[in-house]
């Protein structure tokens, strides 16, 4: 659209329709001096459909992503139908049109009073026909200008609805209910009220989140803090390993004294006790080497195990899995509040980021306990086991076998 074609105060240069806001395109008179004056002239028809050039030009811009400040669609649509209720649905006050027409209705009844007068009064029909010839052209003259103001009083009505049609068009292309876009300007208001209110609430819950997500965030700047449950979980662990130590010093203390025995025996043996002696003593002897070679059996098993747990406990520690995991989650969020540039939005996004990253390490650790407690039940602990067991179960582990041990001790 060209600068030339635009109503006089969009005829500058500087204002380009693109980045104007809809309201300024629509009412211009509603801005500089033309705000001010008393009785701002009415707009005519060209006038009006350069304004709703001039918003077409604008919404292609919009969707184009070529606009300049962003304007909601429901504004929008309400300077819109401010516009249709203003120009489109009343009568323009003190148009062209509407002096023309009432100068015509005037005349019409001072020429009906007169022929009345005329008709009561015979004493006056000897007028000269020089006078009657005269009223008979003003007649004419009158019929015409009447049937002239008709004809452009229909052509402004076509182009009225042409603008409106423009209108609706516009309207259609904004994301907006379907019912709103032939809505009064009343309608329209309560609606951006209604919408309005529900952001502010929406911003107040949002802003109550970020305070609790800050809180918490600041007792995780503590590098000593970590969360009772996880604590609490820690904690037993350690007394758990401690008592696998004593039982692996018990068991071993067990097969030395067992290796004495025997080696005394077999000194016995050799030392040449009688027959009978000797048969009981080989029959014992016997006895006693199953016994060592099962408790040898056993005695390996659980090396193996203790080996097994104490590489779990030292190289892979859940411990320190979830201080490694805390640490980090501690620098990242540390990180995050130190940022510049962040928004609200943003900052409470990478918070519930790290949140989501300590939940993960709550899943790990139930992992965790759900192998430490079966490897309670092979080593035969079945107290032990069903106690990991259930707390790997809360902390969002599910296995069959497990549910189906719980079950079972919850049975009994």
């Amino acid at each position: 659209m060209k600068t030339s074609d635009l109503p006089e105060i969009l005829s500058d240069p500087s204002l380009d329709p693109r980045i104007t806001p809809v309201e300024l395109l629509l009412f211009p008179e509603a801005s500089g001096d033309r705000a001010r004056s008393k009785k701002p002239e009415a707009p005519s028809p060209a006038d009006l459909k350069a304004r709703l050039e001039a918003v077409r030009e604008r919404l292609e811009a919009r969707i184009q992503n070529d606009a300049g400040p962003y304007e909601h669609p429901l504004s929008i649509c309400y300077h819109l139908a401010r516009f249709q209720a203003r120009f489109l649905h009343e009568e323009i006050v003190d148009s062209p049109v509407e002096k023309a027409a009432r100068l015509v209705i005037e005349q019409k009844k001072a020429r009906a009073a007169k022929k009345s007068r005329l008709k009561a009064s015979k004493k006056k029909a000897k007028k000269s026909t020089g006078s009657i010839a005269k009223k008979v052209s003003d007649d004419d003259w009158l019929i015409d200008r009447e049937t002239a103001l008709k004809k452009e009083h229909e052509n402004r009505q076509r182009e009225m609805k042409a603008m409106h049609r423009m209108i609706q068009s516009f309207k259609a292309k904004l994301d907006i209910p379907p019912k709103l876009r032939t809505a009064p300007p009343e309608q329209l208001q309560l609606e951006m009220a209604r919408q309005l209110n529900d952001l502010s609430s929406r911003f107040v819950v949002d802003e109550s989140d970020r305070s609790l997500l800050l809180l918490e965030l600041e007792r995780y700047r503590n590098p000593d803090y970590i969360h009772p449950e996880h604590r609490a979980i820690i904690e037993r662990q350690q007394q758990e390993f401690d008592d696998l130590q004593r039982e692996f010093r018990r068991e071993r203390k067990r097969s030395d004294l067992l290796e004495s025995e025997v080696h005394r025996l077999t000194e016995q043996i050799i030392e040449g006790p009688s027959p009978s002696v000797r048969n009981e003593q080989l029959h014992e002897l016997e006895s006693l080497r199953r016994d060592y070679q099962l408790l040898s059996q056993k005695y390996d098993m659980l090396v193996s195990k203790n080996i097994e747990l104490s590489n779990r406990l030292e190289n892979q520690s859940h411990v320190k899995h979830l201080e490694q995991a805390l640490d980090k989650i501690r620098d990242r969020v540390n990180a995050v509040i130190r940022s510049e540039g962040l928004t609200s939005e943003m900052l409470v996004v990478r918070i519930r980021r790290e949140v989501e990253q300590l939940q993960r390490a709550r899943t790990y650790l139930g992992k965790a306990l759900f192998d430490l407690g079966m490897l309670y039940l092979r080593l035969g602990r079945k107290d032990d086991a069903l106690t990991e067991l259930r707390a790997a179960k809360e902390l969002g582990v599910d296995d069959p076998e497990a549910n189906r041990l719980l079950q079972n001790r919850a049975d009994a």
